[in-house]
């Protein structure tokens, strides 16, 4: 509808400037003046459809709001008032029943995009978590101690073996026979399923491990949970506990 009410005016313009040209007018004159009719032009579609939106009924509280939103906004921009009571015609309502489409979704469409944003996000920290449990795990078996201690928080505990550790006890008691152990004897791991709540995470994953350590032959089935915090925009490792079982022959 939009096309039918533009194509005339158009088919105009183009005969006005023909007859500009005539009476002498240069071709910059005739593109200054072209270009006024046409910011006129748009506003008054703009006009024309804010009307018949303010006209239409049972449109409902939601699109009166937006329809006299847009109405003071085309007062600002014209610095003339636009009154609800101008007659409509066929072509007048159908441009209505458009911006009354466009004002009830663009508040669906802007709630859309602000959910997107925290997705991805989420999908970000997961991400970002997960590394750090792969890297942890890399670090043990590379026999890589230091990298390993990097990524425990300063205040980290560690539960295994039915007993607690601090970060500092557990450098010095089971990290270096969970070095030996993670090196020593192969491990697979299913996925790792993480969990994000603001800047504190929890990560868990089970395993199985066979091989020979110490002298004895291992066959056993593990469960491991991590929570991890974020301090400064980093994901620390604050706590660990692991359990495992004999797996039955």
């Amino acid at each position: 509808m939009a096309s039918v009410l533009v194509v005339p005016r158009v088919r105009g313009m183009a005969r006005m400037r023909i007859r500009l040209r005539a009476f002498g007018f240069s071709r910059s004159a005739v593109a200054a003046m072209s270009s006024v009719l046409i910011r006129i032009l748009v506003r008054m579609m703009m006009r024309t459809s804010v009307l018949v939106a303010l006209r239409m009924r049972h449109a409902g509280p939601r699109v009166d709001g937006a329809c006299a939103a847009v109405q003071f906004m085309l007062h600002k921009m014209t610095g003339k008032p636009h009154s609800s009571q101008t007659p409509m015609t066929r072509s007048h309502r159908t441009l209505g029943r458009l911006s009354i489409a466009l004002a009830v979704t663009l508040p669906a469409a802007t709630q859309v995009l602000a959910q997107a944003a925290p997705s991805s996000t989420a999908a970000a920290d997961s991400t970002a978590v997960t590394g750090v449990v792969h890297a942890y795990h890399r670090a043990l078996s590379t026999g890589d101690s230091t990298s390993a201690l990097a990524l425990l928080a300063s205040d980290a505990v560690i539960l295994e073996s039915g007993g607690v550790e601090s970060r500092d006890e557990y450098r010095s008691h089971h990290l270096p026979a969970d070095v030996q152990f993670a090196k020593g004897v192969p491990s697979e791991r299913t996925p790792i399923h993480v969990r994000v709540v603001g800047d504190a995470a929890w990560a868990w994953s089970t395993s199985t491990s066979q091989g020979e350590f110490r002298g004895r032959q291992v066959n056993s089935a593990g469960a491991e949970l991590m929570v991890l915090q974020r301090v400064q925009g980093t994901w620390r490792i604050a706590a660990i506990h692991w359990s495992s079982r004999t797996r039955c022959p």
